[in-house]
């Protein structure tokens, strides 16, 4: 029966020690996004400003969250890139002065020839990143509109699923004072994850 079926964690089952084993069943899940969902409706209906206003401080909050991880790890990496033409500059002085071999000039050479090269398409990649999250802006016209085509929604359908949810992410249980919790956390198509 549909009451006893549950999501097993992707990532223990992917992922050899990623995960501890935990589950939860469908029935929860399902009405946990259920009551979400219908919340977030009637907070669209009943202030849209106030919604549209929530959505933008939160996404802007992540994303200049991201920024700035994206912004230090790229320092990182042209630091990384710098000292090693440093050490290159180096390899090449010991070797005009006979303190290191050929053989091992040119070894080490090649070595942090691919390393600059792994770090040089990091770069590119983490500036890429970087203007991505710059540009991306919440698409709250998206969850307004379907607000109002589900002004009142009875049941939680696929369809519902499909244009709502981007993503569902559950955690392990934890026992707080005898009790057994598991937080769900909820990622819109277009905005992101919103706490009401």
């Amino acid at each position: 029966p549909h009451s006893k079926e549950h999501f097993v964690c992707a990532t223990y089952r992917k992922v050899k020690g990623g995960c501890s084993s935990h589950q939860i069943r469908n029935v929860v899940v399902e009405r946990v996004l259920f009551s979400h969902i219908k919340k977030l409706v009637a907070f669209v209906l009943e202030d849209e400003e106030k919604f549209t206003e929530l959505v933008l401080k939160q996404t802007k909050r992540e994303s200049e969250k991201a920024v700035r991880n994206y912004e230090s790890e790229l320092d990182n990496s042209q630091n990384r890139f710098l000292r090693i033409d440093d050490v290159v500059k180096h390899l090449y002085e010991d070797n005009i002065e006979s303190k290191i071999t050929d053989e091992l000039l040119a070894k080490m050479l090649a070595s942090y020839e691919d390393e600059q090269s792994q770090l040089n398409a990091q770069i590119k990649e983490l500036n890429k990143a970087i203007i991505e999250t710059k540009k991306k802006t919440a698409n709250v016209a998206y969850i307004i509109s379907l607000a109002h085509q589900y002004e009142e929604p009875t049941e939680l359908t696929a369809k519902i699923l499909r244009q709502f949810i981007s993503k569902v992410i559950v955690y392990r249980p934890e026992v707080l004072d005898g009790t057994r919790k598991q937080r769900v956390r909820i990622i819109y198509n277009g905005i992101g994850e919103i706490l009401l």
